[in-house]
C-alpha cells in the first residue's frame, strides 16, 4: 500500500492492480491529490481503516466489494479508457486511450470532504 499524505488536499484511496494504479495514481498526483494505493483486497481493507478519503477510485471488478465496505464517492476509470482510431498504423483498427481530463473532472466533482459528511 502506498501512501502519499497531504491532509490539505482531497485524499483518494485507489484500488487497482499495478501497473494502471501507478499511471492513475500519478495523474491524481499531478492534479494536487492525496493519493493511497492499495493493490489487493488486504491492503484495500487496511487503508479502509483510515477513514480519511474523499473518493475511491477503482476498477470494475471491484466496484461490488467497494460498495460493500464503503459509503464514499466510487468512480470507475474504466468508463474512462476509450478505443480510438489508430492513426499511425492503418492496418490496426484501435488503440486505447485514457481520457485523463475528464477522469479528474469527475473525481473532482465526485469527491466528498469526510470532515463535512458522506
Amino acid at each position: 500500500m502506498t501512501n502519499v499524505n497531504v491532509a490539505s488536499h482531497p485524499h483518494i484511496l485507489l484500488y487497482a492492480r499495478s501497473p494502471i494504479a501507478s499511471r492513475l495514481g500519478q495523474t491524481l498526483s499531478e492534479q494536487a491529490f492525496c493519493v493511497t494505493t492499495a493493490t489487493d483486497q488486504r491492503e484495500f481493507v487496511a487503508a479502509l481503516e483510515q477513514d480519511c478519503y474523499w473518493a475511491i477510485v477503482t476498477g470494475t471488478a471491484h466496484v461490488r466489494e467497494v460498495r460493500a465496505r464503503a459509503s464514499h464517492p466510487i468512480i470507475n476509470y474504466e468508463i474512462f479508457i476509450h478505443s480510438v482510431p489508430q492513426t499511425t498504423n492503418p492496418s490496426s483498427d484501435t488503440r486505447p486511450y485514457f481520457d485523463a481530463g475528464e477522469f479528474i473532472k469527475r473525481v473532482r466533482s465526485h469527491a466528498k470532504n469526510p470532515a463535512d459528511g458522506i
